[in-house]
């Protein structure tokens, strides 16, 4: 992984992906977190089902909460289609 190999990683980033994991193992709920980009202070992308996407997003946050002592921002999306030819 980017954090391990080239150690780009932040106490920041490594609170938010502690936080996905540990709400998956707490919760059941089938999770994912990985750093993205180059680190430094990047974003980490979640996978988890749709479903869960607002209780995740309160508990995670919570946790990132007091591990850091500030706020996470958090953005949902939805996978379309795809690319389609307009016509």
């Amino acid at each position: 992984s980017l954090a391990e190999k080239f150690e780009v990683s932040s106490p920041e980033l490594d609170a938010m992906v502690d936080a996905v994991l540990a709400f998956s193992a707490r919760s059941g709920t089938p999770s994912w977190a990985r750093m993205m980009g180059g680190g430094f202070g990047g974003p980490v992308l979640i996978l988890a089902p749709a479903d869960a996407a607002e209780t995740l997003m309160e508990r995670v946050g919570e946790l990132y909460r007091r591990a850091t002592m500030s706020e996470g921002r958090f953005w949902t999306v939805e996978i379309e289609d795809g690319l389609q030819e307009l016509g």
